[in-house]
């Protein structure tokens, strides 16, 4: 007796298969338009294998767009709610009564493989992992079912979850975009105010090196020349310090013994002489004193021309380069506004396309 039932459902499970019911889906906004291919090439590779005498005939191959972000382990720590959003769907509900028994069972679905690969939006570099999925079915029709029903609902709990992240993203940004924009527009009005001093101060420099020593020199030749003489003529006028303060210091002493009524003429003559010899090597060391601190000032005052000219060029080509980048930054931002991240849409099919291939029954 217990044979016998057995052997009326396995008979029952086969006429559902072959005699089932067609019917069409209701419009729904979150169906996605896919494009089924129908393969006669038999599909056995990284397939479930199944048991009993009522087996899948068909497996719908199609690969999504990053999911781990919405849905981990959605089918299969959560299959149960997972099998009744499917069976809620107008596709779901039109399924055969097999096929949802299929579903129900957790036999429908299965993983065949996930590739990681990255990708550029904007100018940021990110990973997705791209998922392959197999889906059994007892019809073709059931095949097509079923893959619409699954899309809809992963479609479905997306929906669910991006206006919240969306709205976070948005408020992440924006301020950040504000911000650039601001550093952008600052920018821009301190160059329009440093290039016209640029221009100014490499005139100037340029009519002081054409009218001086340094005009037959490179720019950076002629600025260590200016540097090398300030040292030079910086030297020069510390010993020049010390000889006139010797000198003076001679002149003073020399003074005193001509004031001085103890001394022969001949003494009082030797001192005049002296005193004589030391106010030319005193007028001579002051000027040469005279001399290095011209020199000294025209190598400082070309320095300082010099270095003028090349820190604001540098002040200039500095805020040039931050205006690109911010300018970039304002850019990217824009662009994932108007363009949000993949992450927050919706997952795809890839391409769309969904290939449908017989299934190798083992007998």
């Amino acid at each position: 007796m217990i044979k016998s039932r057995k052997h009326q459902l396995v008979i029952a499970l086969i006429l559902a298969c072959i005699c089932v019911p067609v019917l069409s889906a209701e419009p729904n906004e979150t169906k996605t338009e896919l494009k089924f291919e129908i393969s006669t090439r038999v599909r056995s590779k990284g397939l479930r294998r199944f048991t009993g005498p009522v087996k899948p005939k068909y497996v719908a191959i199609f690969s999504m767009s990053d999911l781990s972000r919405f849905y981990p382990g959605v089918w299969t720590n959560n299959y149960t709610e997972m099998a009744k959003m499917i069976l809620a769907t107008s596709a779901g509900q039109s399924m055969s009564e097999i096929q949802k028994e299929l579903l129900k069972a957790d036999r429908a679905i299965s993983t065949i493989s996930r590739i990681s690969k990255a990708q550029m939006h904007g100018i940021v570099k990110y990973k997705v992992e791209d998922t392959e999925f197999g889906l059994y079915a007892f019809t073709l029709e059931d095949a097509k079912l079923v893959t619409e029903a699954f899309v809809e609902t992963l479609t479905k709990k997306a929906r669910e979850k991006l206006p919240p992240l969306l709205e976070k993203f948005m408020n992440e940004l924006k301020p950040r975009l504000q911000d650039y924009r601001e550093r952008t527009a600052d920018i821009k009005k301190k160059l329009t105010e440093k290039e016209p001093e640029v221009k100014s101060a490499e005139s100037a420099y340029k009519t002081l090196k054409n009218t001086d020593r340094y005009r037959i020199l490179a720019d950076t030749e002629a600025y260590e020349k200016a540097k090398e003489t300030i040292a030079q003529m910086n030297k020069m006028l510390s010993i020049l310090d010390i000889e006139i303060a010797g000198t003076s210091e001679k002149l003073e002493v020399i003074e005193k013994f001509r004031e001085s009524d103890n001394f022969s003429n001949a003494t009082l003559e030797k001192l005049e002489q002296m005193f004589v010899e030391q106010m030319v090597e005193l007028r001579g060391a002051m000027g040469r004193k005279e001399a290095a601190l011209r020199l000294r000032d025209r190598g400082k005052q070309f320095y300082d021309f010099f270095d003028a000219w090349t820190g604001l060029d540098r002040d200039v080509n500095s805020l040039k380069n931050n205006l690109k980048d911010y300018e970039k930054r304002v850019l990217y931002y824009e662009e994932q506004i108007a363009n949000p991240h993949p992450e927050l849409l919706p997952p795809k099919v890839l391409q769309n396309k969904v290939t449908i291939y017989p299934v190798l029954v083992e007998e």
